[in-house]
């Protein structure tokens, strides 16, 4: 047995007991860095990250989003309640603290920092390495220009300096160098240099594939502008990871592709605090016809007092929610202010709420006002895990006093339900009208949007939205702008530094068509394109150095060609292939082809007078549903799996047979479509309800529970009547049954007794 003893300078390496193990680093700075230099605490930050994000996933049950992130991810230290494991049903008390999202970011970024300080040795000196820092900043600053051109605070986006269709030209001549180059290395390389011309070989036969289907294309561009749109960010963010990588070669040589993978690690993570900083989101509604020119943040409220007595200008003040106590748990301090007109009290606040009348002899909180025929009752406020995304109805009860004593002008019942409906309480003091909403908070802008028209395409036959889209015209008399644009889905205005997309369309109680812009001010927005393009260059830089480092191993590990007339039996025995090496990889190959062209071989047509249906054909045919064209046979498949898990139909003779045939089944005899076990019902309860039995694979037919479908109903009726949040698992399971029986019913089969 053969043994090697390592040289000394690689035994000090790995015993750690060298500066060159370090990096050269000095041994006080070393040994500062040595711990956050830890693999180990690298997999502690994961472990602690899934955690974390395992923690907020929870919490989204009953809390919002925002409230979440808040709470574990934007904060150092986060308070994670017990409850949030177990169910809601159980009460749980108490909970520990944790470390939060920007805590186990931050020691992330300084493991990798740390890292690269021990491990990674700058191998370049003088003036290469003086060039490769230069080249390394110039592309730093190239990465800061590309994101500083995502936002223009002046006024429009400026246009890109050449046109789509000439970017996708050029874009398909790039490629086609590509290719070149590529054919002629392959041409070039030395013969015996089989792997890397076998690879070179199949890279340059895909790609030319490609271009042979680019170049085909009659439209000058291929893709859509908001497709045009990105590959422009990522072209940019391309150059600029391709000027680093050049410096990054030139100091680390063979280490540059995984350092510039990290940095662009760096920068996503960076991108969470500049999102977390300068990020503004909010929201501006707009009726067609309408001019607005403020946004409305829907996450904080604001007690509007509004001065109507001038023609000219309205005088309006505001007090913010966080003066008047408006959150859960929190106390309502009187509020007086030189600007108030009153002073203000909130004697009661709902979070969300839902409105009825108020019943006769009821206690009722509101004396005046709107409150006094409404009153207003405590739902769950909307949560992460919420379908829907509404946002809650908040509401409150505010006591109004004459200023600077205690005599009452009114309690008053004030909402978003007043506020969207532009219904504003009126407060009467000395005489003097106010009126008084309780609102989202708004941000008033310098400029203003005014609605021409907005559109609601819907995909065919359905309420399903495909696109919005608003006619707008902007003016903004500080930048001397006056233009008419179009806003619609994927392709926003962006515009003195926020962008507006197009988020929703909704009417109001008089017809009246509302558009939803969704206003986002974020500066770093292109940060996630350049880091993503930073990550995949230097990807591919590590996977082509350690290749072609690969491959010159095993070149130089070939044997020495020996000399003319000298080769020894045994070596021209094992330069031989055997025949196992190829006949056996060739069989495999072969015999899976067979196997999956046979699967992939359409159905012979059945015989002229055999009386049966192509059913193969039928299959093709074209139909409309839930908007989508598609043939017959994916929506048998995709019914199918809904109602049975599985895309074909295993009979009660235990015989297999396609969704299509059982489809046509439905719809055309629902006799013998009723004996077909095609519903999988696992619950126990929904099974003892229906008066089943357990079997294998819990598949079931509609004539084995048609019987008792009015004790399900009586069941389903209540479970329909619970609220979302305290349902139990048996109600969830007959809503579930429910909803497939429903498209049963839609495929055509009806019931014979008290359909569902």
């Amino acid at each position: 047995m053969a043994s090697e003893t390592l040289p000394a300078k690689t035994r000090e390496r790995f015993a750690g007991g060298s500066d060159e193990a370090w990096g050269g680093l000095p041994d006080v700075l070393a040994t500062i860095l040595k711990p956050l230099a830890s693999l180990k605490l690298t997999v502690a930050c994961f472990a602690m990250a899934i955690f974390i994000v395992l923690a907020g996933t929870l919490a989204q049950i009953d809390k919002d989003i925002w409230e979440v992130m808040g709470q574990y991810f934007r904060t150092p230290l986060a308070w994670i309640p017990l409850s949030i494991f177990f169910p809601r049903s159980i009460e749980v008390p108490g909970g520990f603290y944790f470390p939060g999202g920007f805590s186990i970011g931050l020691v992330m970024l300084l493991n990798l920092f740390a890292a690269h300080a021990v491990r990674f040795k700058v191998q370049a000196s003088g003036t290469r390495l003086l060039a490769g820092l230069g080249v390394i900043a110039a592309g730093a600053a190239m990465t800061w220009l590309v994101i500083a051109s995502g936002s223009n605070p002046e006024g429009l986006q400026a246009v890109p300096s050449i046109q789509w269709s000439t970017l996708w030209l050029l874009s398909k001549v790039g490629l086609t160098a590509l290719w070149l180059a590529n054919v002629h290395a392959v041409i070039r390389m030395d013969r015996s240099r089989k792997l890397e011309r076998i690879l070179l070989g199949a890279t340059a036969t895909l790609l030319g594939a490609l271009l042979i289907w680019l170049w085909s294309q009659a439209d000058a561009v291929a893709l859509g502008d908001s497709s045009m749109r990105i590959l422009w960010q990522l072209i940019k963010g391309g150059l600029a990871s391709l000027v680093l990588l050049a410096g990054a070669i030139m100091v680390f040589r063979k280490r540059a592709g995984i350092v510039l993978l990290h940095a662009g690690v760096a920068l996503m993570m960076l991108n969470e605090l500049v999102v977390h900083t300068l990020h503004v989101e909010a929201q501006m509604q707009i009726r067609e016809g309408e001019t607005v020119n403020f946004v409305q943040d829907v996450r904080k409220l604001e007690l509007a007092v509004v001065d109507t007595s001038n023609p000219e200008s309205d005088q309006v003040v505001v007090v913010p929610q966080s003066i008047l106590g408006l959150h859960h748990g929190a106390s309502h301090p009187l509020v007086r202010d030189a600007k108030l007109p009153f002073d203000v009290q909130v004697v009661r606040f709902v979070q969300n709420s839902d409105l009825r009348r108020a019943k006769a002899g009821e206690k009722n909180p509101a004396d005046k006002g709107f409150g006094v025929e409404r009153i207003v009752e405590e739902v769950r406020p909307g949560a992460g895990t919420d379908a829907g995304g509404s946002i809650d109805m908040s509401a409150a009860y505010v006591k109004f006093l004459k200023k600077d004593s205690s005599e009452p002008l009114g309690t008053y019942l004030l909402g978003l339900y007043q506020s969207f409906a532009d219904l504003p309480e009126t407060v009467t003091v000395d005489g003097k009208e106010y009126e008084v909403y309780l609102r989202f908070k708004r941000n008033y802008k310098p400029y203003s949007m005014h609605l021409i028209d907005v559109r609601f395409d819907r995909y065919m036959g359905t309420s399903t939205p495909r696109n919005y889209s608003s006619d707008v015209r902007l003016v903004d008399p500080s930048r001397n702008v006056d233009r008419t644009l179009k806003i619609w889905m994927n392709n926003p205005l962006r515009y003195a530094g926020e962008t507006f997309y197009q988020s929703n369309f909704s009417q109001d109680r008089a017809g009246n068509e509302i558009t939803g812009l969704q206003v986002v001010t974020n500066t770093g927005w292109m940060i996630p394109y350049v880091a993503c393009m930073i990550v995949a260059t230097g990807l591919l830089a590590h996977f082509l150095i350690v290749l072609d480092r690969f491959l010159r191993r095993t070149g130089a590990m070939e044997p020495a060609a020996a000399a003319p007339g000298r080769r020894s039996r045994k070596a021209a025995a094992a330069s031989t292939p055997s025949m196992s090496t190829w006949v056996v990889p060739l069989a495999a190959v072969v015999v899976f082809g067979g196997w999956l062209g046979s699967k992939a071989r359409p159905p012979s047509p059945p015989r002229p007078g055999s009386g049966r249906m192509n059913l193969y054909e039928f299959g093709k045919l074209p139909l409309v549903y839930e908007g989508r064209v598609k043939p017959f046979d994916t929506l048998a498949r995709n019914s199918l799996r809904i109602l049975s898990d599985r895309e074909i139909l295993v009979d009660n003779a235990d015989e297999k047979r396609p969704a299509i045939e059982w489809l046509l089944d439905v719809i055309t005899d629902p006799g013998k479509a009723a004996e077909y076990r095609v519903f999988r019902i696992q619950n126990l309860e929904v099974l003892d309800t229906l008066g089943l039995k357990r079997r294998k694979y819990y598949r079931y037919a509609i004539a084995e529970f048609q019987p008792r479908l009015g004790e399900f109903q009586v069941q389903l009726k209540r479970a329909q009547d619970t609220p979302e949040a305290e349902l139990s698992v048996f109600q969830k399971k007959l809503l579930e049954l429910s909803r497939r029986l429903n498209l049963y019913m839609m495929l055509g089969m009806a019931f014979d007794q008290a359909p569902i």
